[in-house]
């Protein structure tokens, strides 16, 4: 399908425990139904199904109210495992930094993440305040490790991400003795499996949710990465206030992944 084609991507709010935006099978932007079935062996018994008579060529779209619950079940499970590794400050980090001259607070500032771009792909660093150290989360080093280029390239990168975050931070916070001195550079080894250079972006954001210091609390592998894949695609499409115009293509991926659930 091409990506110029686009489709609508909003909700329904008048139906807010309905989590799918659209049909898990033929992609359709309106919210199924549910319905009580009026006849028949299962009388009373309810489903869900896209919308048949309001659109023409609809896919009829089926599933029992049990099966339908028990794939967002598996959903929501999955985001919420997701959002329970990121770091629970997170948001008065970002609300402390954009407060001029705010005080520190110890327990808001052991860790910091941020997305890096290098020329072949994604990465992360991590900065450790209790230990003084920068740790480079990089997808693209594979499960043999760093080679001794990448590892020139990391260290200078990041010694000036390292400079420009305590400037900010000289900046924005007032009673932070803080420099640079004494930094040192770690290189974890915690990838399993080879991902390709396209797929880097997500794979650092996986490694950033799952990282706890030391290693990934849930290994990145082929069927976690297809996981991540998927709750992305939901938790993207369900930001508070989308409205936007979602490229078809798009919507062909974010299908597939129900599919897949």
């Amino acid at each position: 399908m091409s990506g110029s084609s686009s489709k609508s991507c909003s909700g329904n709010p008048s139906q807010p425990h309905l989590p799918l935006i659209i049909c898990p099978r033929c992609g359709r932007t309106r919210l199924i139904t549910n319905v009580q079935k009026k006849d028949g062996p299962k009388k009373g018994k309810r489903f869900y199904k896209c919308p048949t008579e309001e659109v023409e060529g609809s896919c009829r779209y089926f599933a029992w109210e049990e099966d339908y619950t028990a794939m967002l079940d598996r959903i929501t499970d999955s985001t919420l495992a997701f959002q329970h590794a990121r770091s629970p400050s997170s948001n008065d980090q970002v609300t402390a930094a954009q407060q001029p001259q705010a005080v520190r607070n110890d327990n808001l500032t052991k860790k910091w993440g941020t997305p890096v771009q290098m020329d072949d792909g994604w990465c992360a660093y991590v900065l450790d305040m209790l230990h003084k150290r920068v740790i480079v989360l990089d997808p693209m080093a594979g499960p043999l490790g760093f080679t001794n280029e990448r590892i020139t390239i990391h260290g200078y990168t990041s010694n000036l991400m390292l400079n420009e975050f305590f400037r900010c931070v000289r900046k924005m916070f007032k009673n932070w003795s803080c420099d640079t001195n004494g930094w040192i550079t770690r290189y974890p080894i915690i990838m399993t499996e080879h991902f390709p250079s396209q797929h880097s972006g997500l794979c650092m954001s996986y490694m950033l949710r799952n990282f706890d210091g030391d290693k990934l609390v849930n290994p990145l592998t082929q069927e976690s990465f297809n996981m991540h894949h998927q709750n992305t695609l939901y938790e993207v499409t369900r930001l508070e206030g989308n409205i936007s115009k979602t490229p078809a293509d798009a919507l062909e991926a974010i299908m597939t992944a129900f599919h897949v659930l």
